[in-house]
């Protein structure tokens, strides 16, 4: 497994500003929180949703990594994911 966090660096108010992603070895995103700017989050599971994948296509690195400085990408350990995931979770309940 890894994980990823990516920063997205723009003004659309409809898009997330940060995107955290837990990835299976065969790249299928198996959960994932976006964070927009106003504070709320999205929290979303492929298997709470009945899929293999949260993504159509196979997650890439260079997803999050644009050179254009589009955006800002990093890795978490399981731990700092799992913080999170928990923390956001409970948050929108």
């Amino acid at each position: 497994m890894k994980y990823h966090l990516g920063f997205w660096h723009h003004l659309e108010k409809d898009q997330p500003v940060w995107m955290m992603s837990e990835v299976d070895e065969l790249q299928n995103v198996l959960r994932q929180i976006d964070r927009f700017g106003d504070g709320t989050s999205l929290i979303r599971s492929a298997q709470a949703q009945g899929m293999p994948s949260l993504l159509e296509v196979p997650f890439e690195e260079e997803m999050l990594s644009g050179e254009d400085g589009e955006f800002s990408h990093f890795y978490l350990t399981k731990e700092e994911f799992e913080r999170i995931w928990v923390n956001t979770a409970a948050s929108t309940e």
